[in-house]
């Protein structure tokens, strides 16, 4: 099941329900169709709905832009039920609407997403003739569940609403507000501030045969694991 885009993004799911939250960033070197300029769009779709008669659900879907570099930054939301996680799959599609085309399609097993782990991915697809590029898909991917782990309660979340800014900003480009949870402050400091031109880094994943190794995500301590968070 699909849900459209909304203001309320809720932490938890209704009883009986898992959901993926994506936010699409951007695209790299989307092929020409026909010779012409793409004009895509991007949608988050489950296994389950990927096999009904329907229509893929236009609702959640980004807006379609023309260009092979385009931005969305948009949130979509992908439901399925629980009872159907281990069998689960998400399929993520970038669709030419002009010519109604599949460009691409990735396709991830939905139980290889660690609960509220949020993942920041290079999705990388090899298209063959249609380009010597090869795709990229840059996306922000939460898989929700109906309730927090009750085994080893043992953390805290913090949370932060960013109302604006007190200044104007002077160029018109896409900013994003990243939460970090570090086990050390200070050699975060020394080290990965000073040597980092970005604070959000993307995994690289390369399809049609991800590595489920890729998705892993660290042991749980008391002083926290690297997080990062938009």
């Amino acid at each position: 099941m699909a849900q459209p885009r909304t203001n309320l993004i809720s932490h938890v799911c209704d009883k009986g329900l898992e959901m993926v939250e994506m936010i699409v960033h951007t695209a790299a070197n989307i092929p020409l169709v026909d010779n012409n300029p793409p004009f895509c769009f991007v949608t988050g779709q489950s296994k389950q709905s990927m096999s009904s008669k329907d229509e893929v659900e236009k609702p959640n879907a980004t807006v379609p832009l023309e260009g092979q570099f385009p931005v969305w930054n948009d949130i979509l939301f992908v439901e399925s039920m629980e009872e159907n996680a281990l069998n689960e799959e998400l399929y993520i599609l970038v669709i030419d609407e002009s010519h109604n085309k599949n460009i691409a399609e990735f396709r991830i097993p939905w139980d290889w997403l660690t609960p509220f782990n949020q993942y920041h991915l290079e999705l990388n697809m090899n298209l063959g003739r249609k380009t010597s590029e090869t795709l990229k898909l840059y996306v922000s991917l939460t898989r929700k569940t109906s309730a927090l782990a009750q085994k080893e309660f043992k953390y805290y979340g913090l949370e932060m609403l960013l109302t604006h800014f007190d200044n104007p900003v002077s160029q018109k480009i896409s900013l994003y507000t990243a939460a970090r949870i570090v086990p050390n402050y200070y050699n975060y400091k020394n080290t990965f501030l000073k040597s980092s031109e970005s604070s959000i880094m993307f995994n690289s994943i390369y399809f049609p045969s991800p590595a489920k190794n890729n998705f892993k995500t660290p042991s749980f301590s008391m002083e926290g694991r690297p997080q990062s968070k938009l």
